[in-house]
């Protein structure tokens, strides 16, 4: 809800954009910690249960994705922020 709420007004938020990105970093580094201690169960949980071992597989790489657009999003933001003429 908070992407949601913001997708209109990024340029104006671009740190908490940027925190969204954080966020993003975090989920993709706890995949790749459970990749290296349980990426040899995936074949058998393949086995047991197709869709939850396709969400451990690719979960990671999604949220990489979405973590690029929001620091993408937020670099923008912060740009378009420092064109504007400075208020005395």
């Amino acid at each position: 809800m908070a992407y949601w709420a913001v997708a209109s007004s990024y340029l104006a938020v671009p740190f908490l954009v940027a925190v969204f990105a954080i966020e993003k970093l975090i989920y993709v580094i706890t995949w790749i910690n459970w990749i290296k201690e349980h990426g040899e169960d995936l074949p058998s949980l393949f086995a047991q249960s197709p869709l939850t071992a396709t969400f451990f597989s690719i979960y990671g790489l999604i949220d990489l994705g979405f973590g690029l657009f929001f620091t993408f999003a937020a670099v923008q933001g912060i740009r378009s922020k420092s064109d504007l003429p400075k208020q005395t």
